[in-house]
Formats: C-alpha cells, structure tokens, sequence
C-alpha cells in the first residue's frame, strides 16, 4: 500500500495543466492507465476504483456527497471489460510474452498503455457518473 500512496501523491491533479482537466477525464486518464499497467498480483480492480474516486475528489466533483461510482462500474460490468478490451485487445497482437504464472512481457509496451485514446474510457465513466447520480444519489 505505501507504494500505492507514492504513487498516487506524485499525481498532482491540482497543479498546473492539469488542474484544468475535467474531473471525470482525469479520473478515465488516471484510474485507465493504472489498470493497463496491472501492477500488482491481485487487487488492481479495486485500487482502480478507489483512484477514480480519489480523484474525483481531488477535483472536488462533488463538495456535497461522495459519488459512489464503483457500483454503477460493477453494475455495467460487462461494458467495463468492453471498454479495456477496446485497447487492449487491439495491442495483444504487438505485444510479446511467454506463458508463465505471470506472462513474462518480452518487449517494451509501455508507450503502449502510456498514450493510449482515453475516449472510450471517459464515456464510459461519465455514463457511470450519471446512473450514479440518478440511482444513488
């Protein structure tokens, strides 16, 4: 966990450019491109939607209640996975590995998941954000 909190306290949402993004965009770019590096063993799904809310409320998207995103994510599970296929799946032809418990990556894929089109990753989470706000909120 405290490489998590390094992580995260390095990620100056409130400084320069990035201060201007929409709160929703900066959490797709951000919580996205965690999720692509798969870091950890187990548990990336669920420190993904914690980085969405924790950034969300960096952005203070909602000053009045938490916006409890991560059940509108869990309800549209399946359009989730669609979302992190639509650039994933495209790039597992580029990416060489070999079948270990693990699957060694042989090439360098950073700039891969780095620079990838977070379009559909925002779309999905502003519709999350809006059946949230209907239905939880």
């Amino acid at each position: 966990m405290r490489r998590l909190q390094k992580v995260v306290s390095g990620i100056a949402f409130d400084q320069g450019p990035a201060q201007n993004l929409d709160a929703v965009v900066a959490a797709a770019i951000f919580a996205f491109g965690f999720v692509y590096i798969h870091p950890f063993e187990d548990g990336n799904g669920r420190i993904h939607r914690y980085l969405i809310h924790h950034v969300l409320a960096m952005h203070r998207f909602n000053r009045r209640e938490w916006c409890p995103v991560s059940a509108a994510i869990l309800d549209q599970i399946d359009e989730y996975r669609r979302v992190l296929e639509s650039n994933s799946k495209r790039l597992l032809p580029l990416v060489e590995w070999e079948p270990t418990p693990q699957f060694n990556v042989l090439n360098d894929t950073g700039d891969f998941y780095r620079y990838f089109d977070a379009t559909p990753h925002a779309e999905f989470l502003y519709a999350c954000v809006r059946r949230t706000i209907e239905r939880y909120l």
